[in-house]
């Protein structure tokens, strides 16, 4: 009986298939091999075609020069595959190898995201900044990929009409720049976001096939030129998400007619191409106030906006200012007078953010602490640069108390939280100039009293911790610190990080 179950045994084995076992899969690119390594966390050891069908997301940065010169033997195996995104060192590939290795990605029918780019030589793929692949490349192989929803392709394109037939297709960045690709493009009428990084617009005709994509909704279109004809421009009026950058002497205004033309735009996003002082002045944004469905708007290196066209905008809100130069500051910084009177006038949730953006005085001191009382409006960011005192000055003396304290003065029950009670007390000392020891520390709840005054005979108050020393007085950066702890559900006590205050936002 022993022997017979021998001879059962094997038989079995002879009968397992080498794929039931698991085929070892060669590699011949390696960057290819070490991306499924990581993505399988096996630094070493074979691997097999089961355990490549396992894979989901696969990012392949290719490091040789030229990088894609070889095959991407093994990735017809993942068959699993949603998500790959491949970056190519760009200098050296030829026309052909892009098409191959395009082929070879086709075979993935499983994609339901796909980016294809070429990295810039100083930096790589980390930076997210890309360089277009090619010369004259066929697509076409792209076109087996059905499943896709997804495509960010940095390829000059021979031709981007094969890619109509991506039916799935959801989302397109496209280096993509001449009349006759954005109109292959524009037969994608199931695309709900177009991004066309490398299109510098400065004539009309370049977006009038837009207008036939009826199911776009969200537009990025890098530079638009100040060669453009703004009165001769076409509407595309279903799209609501606008994302566009001013290249050119625009003097000091947007043109209305610019505006005009995307009429159902809920969502903007502004930037600026800054090589001369002429129109890094532009200031004159009232034809945003004709954008009746606008709700959010995002500025990039904005000079000072003149706001009094919120007023129209019953919609709004939201308003982000990100980054700002020279010319913010030496216009006095960004004044927020006309959002504090709608928002008085009308009240609504609002969110505000403000990061590295010069502010004007009456910002600092009046507008900003304004809009924070407000209980709908909600403050984000990281101010850095206040035009007038409350930015600005040099501290009148220290404290005292010496070390550092593991709980943050503003912290009256020492429960590493920030409540609102709390939160207002340094409000308090913000709005009044100042703050100083209290003769009596047990007749305050905190041992100081508002207000500028001589008694530093206590440790300064955490939240007063200026580059120079403390001052004894709060300035906004330090006050929106103190926001930024209440936000995030509470403090800990963190002096290794090297941070501005010794605290960390979030418990410990």
């Amino acid at each position: 009986m022993r022997k017979i179950h021998g001879v059962l045994i094997g038989v079995a084995l002879l009968l397992v298939s080498p794929r039931a076992l698991g085929v070892v899969v060669t590699f011949e690119e390696p960057a290819l091999e070490v991306a499924v390594r990581v993505a399988l966390d096996k630094p070493v050891g074979d691997i097999t075609d089961t355990e490549m069908a396992t894979i989901l997301e696969l990012e392949v940065a290719f490091t040789s020069v030229p990088s894609g010169a070889l095959p991407l033997t093994g990735i017809e195996y993942c068959t699993s595959l949603e998500t790959l995104t491949c970056c190519f060192k760009a200098p050296g590939l030829t026309d052909e190898q892009i098409v191959a290795r395009l082929g070879e990605i086709s075979v993935v029918t499983s994609l339901r995201s796909l980016t294809v780019t070429g990295a810039v030589a100083a930096g790589g793929c980390s930076l997210r900044s890309y360089a277009v692949l090619g010369t004259a490349v066929d697509v076409s192989p792209l076109a087996a990929l059905t499943n896709l929803e997804y495509l960010m392709l940095f390829v000059s394109a021979a031709d981007v009409a094969p890619l109509s037939a991506l039916s799935s297709l959801n989302t397109l960045i496209s280096s993509a720049a001449t009349v006759e690709q954005i109109a292959d493009i524009a037969t994608m009428t199931q695309v709900q976001v177009l991004k066309l990084p490398h299109l510098l617009w400065d004539a009309p005709d370049q977006i009038v096939p837009l207008a036939s994509m009826t199911g776009l909704r969200d537009l990025m279109i890098e530079w638009v030129r100040s060669t453009l004809d703004t009165e001769s421009l076409p509407a595309v009026p279903q799209v609501e998400s606008l994302q566009v950058g001013l290249a050119g002497d625009f003097s000091d205004w947007i043109p209305a007619a610019l505006v005009a033309a995307f009429p159902g735009v809920r969502a903007l996003t502004l930037g600026r191409l800054c090589s001369d002082e002429n129109y890094c002045l532009l200031s004159d944004y009232s034809a945003l106030g004709d954008l009746a469905n606008l709700e959010q708007i995002t500025f990039h290196r904005p000079p000072a906006v003149d706001l009094s066209f919120v007023a129209t905008l019953d919609n709004l809100s939201g308003l982000s200012f990100l980054g700002g130069d020279d010319s913010q500051y030496e216009a006095g910084g960004q004044d927020f007078a006309p959002l504090v009177s709608l928002l008085t006038e009308s009240p609504r949730p609002f969110r505000l953010v403000v990061e590295d953006t010069y502010l004007s005085e009456a910002a600092c001191s009046e507008q900003i602490p304004a809009l924070f009382q407000m209980p709908d409006v909600t403050l984000e960011g990281d101010i850095q640069h206040c035009t007038g005192p409350h930015g600005e000055g040099e501290g009148e003396g220290e404290g005292e108390g010496e070390g550092q304290p593991t709980i943050y003065s503003a912290d009256q029950n020492g429960d590493g939280l920030i409540e609102v009670a709390e939160l207002l007390r340094v409000i308090q000392f913000y709005n009044s100039g100042g703050y100083q020891c209290a003769e009596n520390p047990e007749d305050t709840e905190d041992g100081y009293a508002p207000g500028p005054g001589v008694n530093r005979s206590c440790p300064p108050h955490s939240s007063d911790y200026a580059p120079d020393g403390p001052d004894w007085r709060i300035g906004l950066t330090e006050l929106l610190r103190i926001i930024q702890f209440y936000n995030s559900g509470g403090y800990h006590y963190c002096l290794e990080a090297g941070t501005e205050d010794g605290f960390c936002p979030g418990g410990a």
